[in-house]
Parts: structure tokens; C-alpha cells; sequence
């Protein structure tokens, strides 16, 4: 049986236990070349760091619910804080959490849930000073929690399971995918293979938009600031922008291979990544422009 067909076979059985598919999985972005793939496997497997945008379905709407006391016994317990409230106090990135935990994480949040019959919830102590008398006159607040949607956690590993599924059904029309097996080792995938693999990865992993889509980074040499700018204005991005990143990026060294970007390109990207992404999510634009600079800095080769 080959790797695909394993994979979507587990896919399709009740109760599946993502960890056993995501390992097969990554295996298979190896031997077909795909870094993009291996590197969302090994987020969506060890969790996302800090510095990674994570994907919009790992981005939960949550509902606030506080403590608050006026004098001994005169307490106000598991009230709900209105959602323009903490947008107007604290800001609207409060009103969605991130969701950076591993899958394994996940489920054992989603287990322990489903077994005390309860909400998941997250305490956000750093909330108790910015709401401080601003949401029950004369009562301080003692403690707040965000509040998650059990239906919404569980989306995140329904997401990723869809998403397993579409990718494999179409890397089954390339024939060096749908034929591998494990213990064999495949030849190197023909150029337009390699590029049917990557646009696939880019419309069922990341949700690309069109311009995204014609991001030519394969060209990209050592260096090459020039093909840089080249690449990144076929996706779409302006000339002033990408001349912009391109500067920056021939300026300083990059901090380490799995992480290309330097410290002022990173903050860089912070400042322009909602406008570079305008047609687009985040984390496609981020994941594509990670590749274009570790082929500037030679850790990805066309070879």
C-alpha cells in the first residue's frame, strides 16, 4: 500500500489519532523535497513558537468572564465582561486567542473538557489591572478568564484533518507521490512535479490567494538581491516593498537556518505583514517570504 493511501486510510477512521498520519506525512514532504510542508507538520506536531504566525484556524474567538468584589461577602462571580469592553481597554487582539499549543496538547485540552463537562478556560491575569473599575463601578476585579468554545477547539484538529485530506488527494495526481512506498527511495521529482507539489501546499495547507500564488522563489540564488526583488514583485508585493526587505535582509546576518529572517527584518515584517497580505493569510505570505530568504542566504538550493 502506498504512503498516500496509509495516510488517507487512517484519515477516514472514527476517533483517528492525528500523531501516527502527521509523522507518515512529514516523512512523505521529505522524500517529495517539500521544506514548506515539513515545517507546518513540525509546528502543528511540537506547537508554534513565538515568533510564528500561527494559522487563522488556530485563532478562537473567546468570551471573558471575571470576579468582582465591592466589600467582604459582596462579591460578583463568573460575570460576563462585555466584548467591546476589553476591545476598547486592552485592545481587539484580546479577543481571540492563539492557539500555539501542539495537537497532542489540544487533544488532552479537548479531553479534559469533554470530561468535566466544561468550557475550556484560560486565565489572563495581566486583564486585572486595565479593567480595574472600569467594568463594575466600586467593585475591584479579582480574577478573569477567557472562555473557549469546546466546538471551536475541536475545529482546529477537524481543520487539520480536512486539510491532510484535500493535500493527499491531490499529490495522488502526481505519480511519484500516489507510488511511494515506504523503504523505497524515489528519484528526484521532474521540475514541474516540484512546482504542482509546492502549489498545493501553498492552496491546501495555507488557503493562498492568487497573487500569493505566483511567488517565484524557486529562482532565487546566494545573495542575489536583485532576484529577490524580482521574486517578491511577482507575488504581488510593491517595488518599494520589496526593495525594502531586500535591503535589509543583504544588511545583516540571518538569525539561524530554521528561522532566516535577522532581528530587523523580522521587526520589519511585523510593522508590514498585514499590508503584504492583503489578499492573502499571514501565515501563507509569512511562510513563502521564509523560503525566499532562506534561498538569499543559501540554506535552500534549486538543486
Amino acid at each position: 500500500m502506498s504512503l498516500l493511501s496509509e495516510i488517507q486510510q487512517s484519515l477516514m477512521q472514527e476517533d483517528t489519532n492525528l500523531g501516527p498520519v502527521m509523522l507518515k506525512l512529514q516523512f512523505l514532504a521529505s522524500r517529495l523535497g517539500s521544506d514548506l510542508l515539513e515545517e507546518w507538520v513540525k509546528h502543528e506536531t511540537t506547537g508554534y513558537p513565538a515568533d510564528v504566525p500561527v494559522p487563522d484556524y488556530r485563532k478562537l474567538a473567546v468570551v471573558y468572564k471575571g470576579t468582582f468584589a465591592a466589600s467582604p461577602g459582596v462579591i460578583i462571580r463568573n460575570a460576563a465582561i462585555p466584548s467591546y469592553q476589553i476591545a476598547e481597554l486592552a485592545g481587539e487582539e484580546w479577543l481571540k486567542e492563539e492557539m500555539r499549543q501542539s495537537m497532542a496538547e489540544l487533544d488532552e485540552l479537548i479531553r479534559a473538557s469533554q470530561n468535566e463537562h466544561t468550557a475550556p478556560i484560560i486565565e489572563k491575569p495581566n486583564l486585572l489591572l486595565v479593567l480595574q473599575g472600569q467594568v463594575y463601578e466600586g467593585y475591584a476585579c479579582t480574577s478573569v478568564a477567557a472562555h473557549l468554545s469546546l466546538g471551536a477547539l475541536e475545529g482546529i484538529r477537524a481543520s487539520v484533518q480536512s486539510r491532510v485530506l484535500d493535500l493527499t488527494l491531490k499529490l495522488e495526481k502526481i505519480p511519484a507521490a500516489a507510488g511511494f512506498i515506504i523503504g523505497s527511495q524515489p528519484a528526484a521529482l521532474p521540475e514541474k512535479d516540484t512546482a504542482t507539489v509546492n502549489q498545493s501546499v501553498y492552496q491546501t495547507i495555507f488557503n493562498v490567494g492568487p497573487s500569493t500564488q505566483r511567488l517565484s522563489i524557486v529562482g532565487i540564488g546566494k545573495g542575489n538581491a536583485d532576484i529577490f526583488v524580482e521574486a517578491l514583485m511577482e507575488g504581488g508585493i510593491s517595488q518599494a516593498d520589496a526593495e525594502a526587505l531586500a535591503e535589509i535582509v543583504s544588511a545583516e546576518e540571518p538569525e539561524s537556518k530554521e528561522k532566516p529572517f535577522g532581528k530587523q527584518a523580522s521587526a520589519w515584517l511585523r510593522r508590514h505583514i498585514g499590508r503584504l497580505a492583503e489578499d492573502t493569510s499571514k501565515e501563507a505570505i509569512m511562510a513563502l517570504l521564509t523560503q525566499a530568504a532562506s534561498r538569499f542566504y543559501g540554506f535552500l538550493t534549486n538543486t
